[in-house]
């Protein structure tokens, strides 16, 4: 595991996006399977779906095989208004963001989807990456057109300020986050420390504490 966590110096915070694990495949530039990570690792593929989600290019100037993964989310000011529609039409509301998502993209058509208005963020460039760090794949991820969000690149030693500091933004943020996840920059360590089961041991989730909400019974 990461017990020499002096050893990896540079590290990358992220949001911890709460919404559904989608990866985009692309060959020759051309967007050619878009597929949901279920549990194990299987999913379903939703291709026509993802064409009409914002911030998923239908193609990116990069040769070769890429694979770029991210979360599809409802952005609050999208759910909020898809929310009112269906209250307008007496039609029953998603309860939240995350579950109301992977609904509508599992299992609708892409003119639901276009019209729920859901968005892709990318965060991790799973194949055709030749980038040396984390911190540079997003930036090329960005160049190509797709939608990364703010980050930190930060010395192991500060992981808890940088932390704390973004979390005091989580209600500001145009998305719902369930924590930061910290991940070694230097991609070449990578090796070095491994998986265990499911989740890489070079990213590390820093879950926050669930929100507590005053709410008035009417």
């Amino acid at each position: 595991g990461m017990k020499r966590d002096h050893g990896v110096g540079y590290v990358t915070l992220e949001y911890k996006i709460d919404g559904l694990g989608l990866a985009l495949i692309y060959r020759d530039g051309v967007l050619c399977d878009a597929v949901t990570r279920g549990k194990d690792n299987v999913g379903d593929s939703v291709w026509e779906n993802a064409l009409r989600v914002k911030g998923i290019p239908r193609s990116i100037a990069k040769p070769g095989l890429n694979e770029i993964r991210g979360e599809v989310v409802w952005m609050m000011d999208d759910f909020d208004r898809y929310c009112d529609r269906m209250q307008e039409l007496g039609k029953k509301a998603p309860s939240n963001p995350r579950n109301g998502a992977a609904g509508i993209l599992k299992s609708h058509s892409p003119d639901a989807v276009e019209s729920a208005g859901l968005s892709f963020i990318a965060y991790t460039y799973a194949r055709g990456s030749s980038n040396g760090t984390q911190n540079a794949d997003l930036e090329e991820i960005a160049s190509m057109g797709f939608t990364v969000e703010d980050h930190s690149v930060v010395d192991a030693g500060d992981i808890e300020k940088t932390a704390e500091a973004m979390r005091a933004k989580r209600y500001s943020l145009p998305f719902p986050i369930d924590g930061v996840v910290i991940k070694v920059d230097d991609k070449s360590l990578y090796g070095d420390i491994g998986s265990t089961g499911k989740s890489p041991n070079y990213y590390r989730a820093y879950k926050f504490p669930p929100e507590e909400k005053e709410t008035t019974v009417t």
